[in-house]
């Protein structure tokens, strides 16, 4: 169980180091290589603050306390997104274009199933930090992979 808590710890120790380094140039970063925990940066955030990848993060691990359920993984979405729950100090202050307009769909809709972007560039990798959880629970539950394959489908999406 350890190994499962340290993968999260550690998705969150490294969104915090390179949240000072988002949107910066392979030039400015060769420049300022990141080998510490700092603060400021793109968004003038403390030290040790991590992005809105790990904030929804662990939003859906706090879902999955009570089982999958891809409605209830949004709404928790939702709550970092309009009640900065799951932030490092009670503010978002990064958020990916495509994942605003997805909540804001959402919102709009109550339409879990249609409102993701699907255009070419509306895939960027938030995603990717935000299905380790799902995958945690997918070996948890020894579910089969192709459930576990939909259900990251399905949280990515």
């Amino acid at each position: 169980m350890n190994h499962y808590k340290n993968g999260i710890m550690g998705l969150v120790v490294a969104d915090a180091l390179g949240v000072p380094y988002e949107f910066k140039s392979r030039e400015k970063i060769k420049q300022n290589p990141c080998v510490d925990m700092i603060g400021h940066g793109t968004f003038n955030v403390e030290a040790g603050c991590w992005s809105d990848d790990s904030s929804m993060t662990l939003a859906t691990l706090d879902s999955l306390q009570n089982g999958y359920n891809p409605v209830d993984i949004m709404n928790k979405f939702i709550d970092w997104y309009k009640k900065d729950a799951y932030t490092p100090f009670g503010e978002v202050f990064d958020m990916g274009m495509a994942t605003g307009d997805a909540m804001d769909n959402y919102l709009n809709t109550k339409d879990i199933t249609t409102c993701g972007l699907t255009s070419e560039y509306s895939n960027g990798n938030g995603s990717l930090m935000r299905i380790l959880p799902i995958c945690i629970y997918a070996v948890l539950q020894q579910l089969p992979v192709e459930e576990a394959i939909q259900m990251v489908y399905e949280t990515s999406s």
